[in-house]
């Protein structure tokens, strides 16, 4: 019987890793490259050409770096391109499976149906700019914590490798590692819940206790090197780039994101974003007044770490971070990402035994994740009044005009607009001359194959003689673009 048990966890399991992944596989093709993924690109042409600097507006370096790779191994198209993102965000599915020991089987379903199906984290997941790889190390990174609740210190190095490779790739880190050190210092007055996970046990023989206490000092001092050899090799660029100006970059972004008002949006923005994971944020705040009812009716805890322990880590976790990017003006929805994370880790330790109503309820999850994740990934992925993710995605009719375009045996154009991102990732094989505004010179247009502008520089030429079509389309929403091509002489 208890080999039937195991046998039906694990095709659960792989049913749920394979479900999930072929739902990244199968999108990040079919959705078109957006603005950030095409500066994202021009960066990684910049370091194979070895010209790039560091640009904390745009993250990295190592996320630039791994891409450049990825290019490298897949080509310069779309996998290229996207490919290693969707293979470090199904990684990170795999990354779960760590915590058998620690989680029961019916927690650990729950938590891999609860972020293998997460509507945001699949949304972001075959983009190309940060968001799969932070995902992979920030999934490690809670990995390791929930490890050395449990007393598994030599998780210290992966914690410290995982919060450098998140520093390097997003310097939203900073914030991150604030808001845990806030968690712990307040949750350390209950039981000193991680003192108590790594506290050597005390021996009778004081040389044992000693050699033990010496371990614990040793990892904590690799670590801190670890994390700081991780961040020096990143954040000079391989030794290439003044490490102590990119980290003030740094440093001196997240300062000035506090203060910038170019996105400003209500305190309760990241709030309804957040509904798309209505039901998993509704176990986790169940959770919270479950354990606040058994606190006040003063129920006895047990002395070692357990799951109240890391609950009432990432509760607080959540909650401080949550207000602490509430309170910043500048508001993106994938910033979504740092707050959705802890709370699907925290909500699945509700599933500690499965029975009849808790199945049920990760069924009923279950079906309302996959149903917005259809929605918001396939079908209203460039809906940016049905989708609060969508951001700067590109229509669908961007990839239609370029497949006209190539159909028509273009080979160089002109582009004069204030927006044009992402054209210059799919034009990257033609001679294409750029303007953000009409230059003051006259320009022959007949010197060009095709020629994009936007509505403003449009009206002035809309009358000219040699104009064989005209199309218009819209790149984002809002953003109309015309495509013209010209006569040609003779």
């Amino acid at each position: 019987m208890k080999l039937d048990k195991k046998i039906g966890f694990l095709i659960l399991v792989i049913l749920i890793l394979a479900c999930s992944s072929l739902i990244k596989i199968d999108s990040y093709k079919i959705r078109p490259v957006h603005h950030d993924e095409a500066v994202h690109y021009f960066f990684v042409k910049e370091f194979q050409a070895k010209t790039y600097e560091y640009d904390p507006e745009y993250h990295g370096p190592f996320n630039i770096m791994l891409s450049t790779v990825s290019t490298k191994i897949f080509g310069d198209n779309i996998n290229g391109l996207r490919l290693m993102y969707v293979i470090f965000s199904i990684g990170s599915l795999f990354l779960l499976l760590l915590l058998t020991k620690e989680f029961s089987r019916s927690q650990l379903i729950a938590l891999l149906v609860m972020f293998g199906f997460s509507p945001i984290l699949n949304y972001y997941a075959g983009y190309a700019f940060f968001e799969s790889f932070f995902v992979f190390f920030y999934a490690l990174f809670f990995v390791s914590i929930i490890k050395i609740f449990y007393g598994k210190t030599n998780f210290f190095y992966i914690l410290a490798l995982s919060a450098a490779f998140m520093l390097s790739i997003n310097e939203i880190t900073y914030v991150l590692l604030f808001a845990l050190t806030v968690a712990f210092l307040i949750t350390n007055y209950r039981k000193l819940a991680m003192l108590k996970a790594i506290k050597p046990k005390i021996s009778q023989a004081k040389g044992k206790k000693i050699i033990k206490n010496k371990r614990l000092i040793r990892t904590a001092v690799l670590s801190i090197l670890l994390f700081l050899a991780i961040i020096v090799l990143f954040y000079s660029v391989c030794f290439t780039q003044n490490f102590f100006s990119n980290i003030l970059k740094s440093i001196t972004y997240n300062l000035n994101k506090s203060r910038t008002t170019g996105q400003n949006k209500p305190f309760f923005y990241y709030a309804k974003v957040l509904l798309l994971e209505f039901t998993t944020i509704a176990v986790f705040l169940a959770m919270i007044v479950l354990y606040l009812i058994k606190t006040f009716q003063k129920k006895k805890i047990k002395k070692e770490a357990n799951s109240k322990d890391v609950f009432f880590f990432l509760a607080a976790y959540i909650i401080i971070l949550f207000v602490i990017i509430s309170l910043i003006p500048y508001k993106t929805p994938w910033n979504t990402i740092f707050m959705i994370m802890p709370v699907i880790f925290a909500a699945s330790l509700f599933f500690k035994q499965s029975i009849r109503i808790k199945t049920a309820l990760l069924i009923l999850i279950a079906i309302f994740l996959i149903i917005n994740i259809a929605r918001i990934t396939f079908y209203d992925y460039d809906n940016y009044s049905n989708n609060p993710l969508a951001y700067v995605q590109s229509t669908r009719e961007l990839p239609i005009i370029i497949s006209y375009m190539k159909n028509m045996s273009v080979e160089n154009g002109l582009i004069i607009s204030s927006e044009y991102w992402p054209l210059p990732w799919y034009l990257k094989d033609y001679k294409v001359n750029y303007y953000s505004t009409m230059p003051d010179y006259k320009i022959n247009f007949q010197n060009y194959d095709f020629i994009i502008m936007d509505k403003n520089n449009f009206e002035a030429i809309r009358n000219s003689t040699g104009i064989a079509e005209i199309k218009s389309f819209n790149l984002r929403p809002g953003i109309e673009l015309y495509l013209i091509l010209p006569l040609k002489n003779g």
